[in-house]
């Protein structure tokens, strides 16, 4: 009969540390989930990701109201600033 109230005694804690553990995760997920502020004012938010062929990944970040497209594949990984600074009609040539 002790070894049964003593199984059931870590059982209950295991129990409650993984809800405690969970609520805290589901905590800081919401509250750091839309942007992240990374240093003094900058804000960083991630708004989609998509995988292509051949295990490329593209994802389009927004920092300080920039977005930017990074490519990621197995040799390494580019990013570009594709935010549209320009007025429209002012450039007829294509910036690279």
């Amino acid at each position: 009969m002790n070894a049964f109230d003593d199984i059931n005694q870590k059982i209950v804690i295991v129990v409650v540390f993984t809800t405690v553990f969970l609520l805290l995760w589901l905590f800081v997920k919401n509250r750091f989930s839309e942007k992240i502020q990374i240093s003094n004012q900058t804000r960083f938010s991630h708004i989609e990701s998509r995988r292509l062929a051949h295990s490329n990944i593209v994802s389009l970040f927004e920092i300080d109201q920039k977005k930017i497209l990074i490519l990621q594949s197995k040799h390494g990984s580019t990013a570009l600033d594709i935010t549209n600074n320009f007025p429209d009609g002012d450039v007829d040539d294509a910036v690279l």
